[in-house]
């Protein structure tokens, strides 16, 4: 009898712990939470991932084996289960998750941004709305640094101005109250169409005008602390100029995709042997279309005078088409072309009073690498949906931000029977300049590249591929407008087989 009892005891103890510690999978949500992800301005940000884990995540099953009347067997058996519910932000920053019983641990998550708060904990009786924002410091603005306004830049002369040197047609408040040493800072205006940010070096005044002599300054000479942030997807209706090849065609985007950029290029010129564009036997020619939406989300954060955070990412979906076609033996060629160039309405975000102006370029770039045997002809299709940039954090650096999926298709190539190898490139290139002369790049590079040897099997092969090389850039070293060194490195590097040949070469 006291084995009986003894064994529905350690049933019943067994059964609570089983219960006590909630079993993760095959059960119905007990509660739901919901919030929002916003920028700090109030805006929603979408594409946040919102991450839950349980406080306790260990779990005990203690199971009990009855083999027949007054015998038992028990095994101890322990066992770690994870469940984490989690959710990704709408185009309104909104989300929700439902959850099991129990206490959660909730984390909003975007590479390259910080939140706040950096995590909040709930369970069943949290009713109120679960948000974050983007950390957005308190901007703190160092005693020297002068904001010029309208009131300044109206009697700006952008014929005596050449970046270093500014003159001004007549004094104003806001110049009377420069003085050597200053951080002078402006926002976009007519006669500084990118802004500035410069150390005033000199002031001189000549009749009624005032000259003041510039030398580079840094966004952590301007500011202690403070963010920005944003989240935008450009469209071609921002474009305000654009230059292009002959045959590179900029169509106009579609009442149902606004935000895509269409270009269309027909017999581009890669190279051209006797440099006489009538005779085509001696050219390497491109043919081709490309499509993409251009989104990007940049964040620089700064406190106690050095840069915390600085990232840009680009999100973007590219469908393209290239065909590269020649018709004579063409040895050890490189080339690359831009194809067209289109400039952004320049874009201002306030730190405090300070304005940090970003100007937007976009580059579509096409090129050629290597040797072509007598004619070749080929063709490949490329669907890419893609997330690369990059990310400095003070305590780290420099990394990277990646994240792709792809598909190839392919038209067979026409080729003479002579070893070759060609790759071929065509893709937009984004740089984001800061006051227009420094800033992150991403360069997004879909190719093709077709390898021919006529003494192996196969004796051609076809590759598809994309290279994404991001970095920081600065136009002009003796203009850094932040304290951070010239940065590049390959956050996407993709390339594969797409086609082989399935015969052997016959030969005359």
């Amino acid at each position: 009898m006291k084995r009986s009892i003894s064994v529905l005891i350690s049933s019943l103890v067994i059964f609570s712990m089983f219960i006590s510690f909630s079993p993760i999978s095959g059960q119905t949500a007990t509660y739901s939470i919901s919030g929002r992800v916003t920028d700090g301005s109030g805006n929603g940000v979408e594409g946040v991932n919102i991450f839950a884990e349980r406080v306790s995540d260990f779990q005990v099953f203690l199971p009990l084996i009855l083999k027949s009347y007054g015998e038992s067997q028990s095994s101890l058996a322990s066992e770690i289960r994870y469940y984490y519910p989690s959710a990704v932000t709408d185009a309104n920053g909104y989300y929700s998750i439902d959850f099991l019983s129990g206490t959660y641990r909730l984390r909003a998550e975007m590479e390259g941004v910080d939140f706040s708060p950096s995590a909040r904990e709930i369970n069943s009786s949290s009713t109120e709305s679960q948000d974050f924002e983007v950390l957005i410091l308190e901007p703190v603005i160092t005693d020297n640094t002068e904001v010029l306004t309208d009131e300044s830049n109206q009697y700006l002369d952008p014929t005596q101005s050449d970046g270093t040197i500014f003159t001004f047609s007549q004094t104003t408040t806001e110049l009377d109250a420069l003085d050597i040493g200053d951080i002078m800072v402006s926002g976009v205006s007519e006669n500084a169409p990118d802004g500035y940010l410069r150390k005033v070096k000199e002031i001189y005044y000549s009749g009624g005008s005032v000259i003041i002599t510039t030398e580079p300054a840094t966004l952590e000479e301007a500011i202690q602390d403070g963010s920005v942030f944003i989240q935008e997807k450009l469209s071609p209706d921002q474009v305000t100029s654009m230059s292009a090849l002959t045959g590179v065609t900029m169509l106009p985007s579609s009442e149902r995709a606004p935000l895509t950029f269409y270009f269309q290029i027909e017999d581009v010129v890669l190279y051209d042997d006797d440099g006489d564009l009538s005779t085509k036997f001696d050219q390497i020619r491109a043919n081709g279309f490309i499509e993409f939406d251009m989104e990007f989300i940049f964040y620089l954060s700064m406190q106690n005078f050095q840069v915390r955070r600085f990232s840009l990412v680009n999100e973007n979906a590219i469908r393209n088409s290239l065909e590269i076609v020649s018709e004579e033996w063409l040895d050890s060629q490189k080339a690359e072309y831009i194809l067209s160039t289109q400039v952004f309405s320049p874009i201002t975000l306030m730190a405090g009073p300070v304005p940090i102006v970003f100007v937007p370029k976009l580059d579509l770039v096409v090129g050629v690498d290597g040797s072509v045997g007598w004619y070749m002809s080929t063709e490949v299709s490329e669907e890419l949906s893609m997330q690369a940039g990059i990310q400095y954090y003070y305590s780290s650096g420099w990394s990277t931000i990646a994240g792709f999926d792809y598909a190839f298709k392919f038209t067979p190539p026409s080729l003479s029977q002579f070893e070759m190898s060609l790759k071929g490139y065509f893709g937009p290139r984004f740089n984001l300049y800061l006051y227009g002369v420094a800033g992150p790049y991403v360069n997004i590079t879909p190719y093709l590249e077709i390898k021919v040897e006529p003494l192996i099997s196969p004796w051609w092969t076809l590759y598809g591929g994309i290279d994404v090389p991001v970095g920081f850039r600065v136009i002009d070293q003796l203009a850094k407008v932040l304290d951070l060194d010239d940065y590049e490195v390959v956050a996407i590097g993709v390339k594969q087989i797409i086609a082989q040949a399935e015969t052997i070469p016959i030969y005359p």
